[in-house]
């Protein structure tokens, strides 16, 4: 009746007269139409929810922001028909919507962006509401203009990705078709949403996280490479103060050589002055080879070479 299908349940039992012999049947029509379409609508809702378990769980377990995307393509399209999808995300500073063509891909890397007051597109309407936006036909007197979709768009549907209470993005479908989303449609999108927005997230934070990796990584080659430039520098520096301390102790023996034997007059003789002076000289070049032969132990403890030995003693 009026175009509806309807379903009856037909029953029967055989009557007799009063001698047993069959008299007839007695038929009992039943109207089951409604029974009948909430069974259906009960095992499509069923069915549908399996649909979305797997696809949240194949879409959760993309930690990857490209992969999530294609992951997010391929599982839509099996419940949902269309011909355009694009996906919203709102900046960190609040104020633009970078926009992300899903299907077909996208040509070339570049973000196309608009700002969140913008009149003309489907994500800041989506924001301005908190709620789902659908247009059933874009060429229709009176529809909206929104940049979001290509030319040849008819039905569109922009659902609102939410996080932390908040709208993070949306998801944009379109279809060329003169043929509107269904509520069954509209359904399943709004029910994939919160599972896309909490795999969006997991990937953003796996992507923070690999990043501040990296930093780390980078920041630990800079320090091994310090390192090994104060090594190199130290060494240096270990090296100059031995040769310069040889080179230094080479002339003062000399210096200290011949200043005794004018000190203990194998040269001619001295006066008591001079032998006063040469004393006083000699004092001072004792010190000084003193201190470059610690100079030289210092070095040499450095390098390895020697080690020190710690025992008691009187």
């Amino acid at each position: 009746t009026d175009g509806m299908r309807q379903c009856l349940e037909l029953s029967g039992s055989a009557e007799r007269d009063d001698t047993a012999a069959p008299a007839g049947m007695e038929i009992i029509f039943r109207d089951v139409t409604q029974s009948s379409r909430l069974e259906e609508e009960v095992n499509e809702r069923a069915n549908r929810i399996i649909a979305i378990n797997q696809i949240a769980n194949v879409i959760n377990s993309s930690l990857h922001a490209g992969r999530l995307y294609e992951s997010l393509v391929v599982e839509i399209r099996k419940l949902v028909d269309f011909d355009f999808a694009a996906i919203a995300v709102l900046a960190e500073a609040g104020d633009q919507f970078d926009m992300r063509r899903l299907f077909p891909e996208q040509s070339t890397g570049d973000l196309e962006r608009c700002p969140v007051d913008a009149t003309d597109w489907c994500a800041p309407l989506v924001l301005t509401r908190q709620a789902l936006v659908a247009v059933d036909d874009l060429s229709a007197p009176g529809a909206p203009k929104l940049r979001d979709f290509p030319e040849g768009t008819r039905a569109a549907i922009s659902v609102p990705l939410h996080a932390s209470g908040r709208v993070v993005g949306a998801i944009n479908l379109g279809r060329n078709a003169p043929a509107p989303f269904s509520d069954h449609d509209l359904d399943v999108i709004e029910q994939l949403a919160p599972h896309v927005a909490a795999a969006m997230r997991n990937a953003e934070l796996l992507e923070n996280l690999q990043a501040s990796l990296e930093e780390v990584t980078l920041a630990q080659m800079r320090l091994h490479e310090a390192n090994e430039e104060l090594k190199t520098l130290d060494e240096m520096k270990t090296n100059l103060l031995s040769n310069v301390s040889h080179e230094l102790r080479t002339p003062l023996v000399a210096v200290m050589g011949y200043t005794d034997m004018i000190y203990h007059g194998k040269v001619g003789p001295i006066n008591d002055a001079q032998k006063d002076y040469l004393h006083t000289i000699l004092r001072n070049i004792e010190k000084l080879v003193t201190l470059i032969e610690n100079l030289l132990d210092f070095s040499r403890l450095h390098r390895g070479a020697e080690t020190l030995v710690f025992d008691t003693f009187d």
